[in-house]
Formats: structure tokens, sequence, C-alpha cells
């Protein structure tokens, strides 16, 4: 499938590529995932989210390296789909959960919901949104191979 009918499939399906768009629209939740959609690792409402791309990519890297010890890049993924909550987010290890006006996180990774809210919804300097990402490092270590 080229690009072009592949972005259109996704939207029709109701998946949109950017946080950007995905922030034009009421009802688009941000969904983190590992294992290539075995573990649901988090959703969040778009219209909560205060940081960007880069940043939402480098939560995921964090979680990720934190549930898998053999860890393949490949096998993560960020997307941004239409939901009406409540709703179950389809995938492994119990799949996730569509909360109006909250994040959710799996189980694994409760201990850093209050960070990871912190990071996803407030707008941060630089040097603040460093030590958000720290603390969420020591909070989900990195597995040892």
């Amino acid at each position: 499938m080229n690009d072009h009918y592949k972005v259109k499939y996704e939207e029709e399906k109701g998946f949109l590529n950017s946080l950007k768009k995905a922030k034009e629209h009421d009802d688009y939740y941000l969904v983190m995932e590992g294992d290539d959609g075995g573990q649901i690792y988090l959703s969040c409402p778009t219209s909560m989210i205060n940081c960007n791309e880069e940043t939402l990519a480098q939560i995921l890297v964090i979680i990720d390296e934190n549930q898998w010890r053999n860890f393949d890049v490949s096998m993560r993924t960020i997307f941004y789909e239409q939901y009406i909550t409540p709703d179950m987010i389809p995938g492994g290890m119990g799949g996730g959960l569509i909360q109006e006006n909250d994040i959710w996180v799996h189980e694994e990774i409760e201990q850093a919901k209050e960070e990871l809210r912190n990071i996803l919804t407030k707008k941060q300097n630089e040097a603040d949104l460093e030590k958000s990402l720290e603390r969420l490092r020591v909070l989900l270590p990195k597995k040892h191979k």
C-alpha cells in the first residue's frame, strides 16, 4: 500500500498521524503501546496534551525500555485514534482504557502515573521538562538484559 492510500485508510478508520491533527478534534486520544500491541502503556485525551511529539517519543522509549528486556524499537508505537468514552483499547496484557478528561496507564507503570500526567499536560520550559523526564527514568528504570 503506498503512503497516500495508507494515510487515507488510517484517516477513514479514525487514526490520525500527528498530534496537531488530533488536537483539532475533541474525541481523539493518544495511545502508546509496546510489543507490537502486546501491551498498551497509556492513553490520554489529545486535548489535555501540552508537550510536543518529540517528548511523547521520549516518554515511549522510557516506558518501553522499562517494560521489556529485549525491546525491539520497531514494536513501539504512538498513535492518535478517535474514541467515545468510556471505551476499551484492544491489546495484550488486558488492553487499555479510554477515560474522559484523564490519562490511563497500565498497572505495570502505575507508580509513574502522576509524573506522566505532569509531563503530558503541563507546559514546561526545557529545564523543567528534563527534570521531569529524569524523574520518570527513576520511576521506570531500564530492565537489565
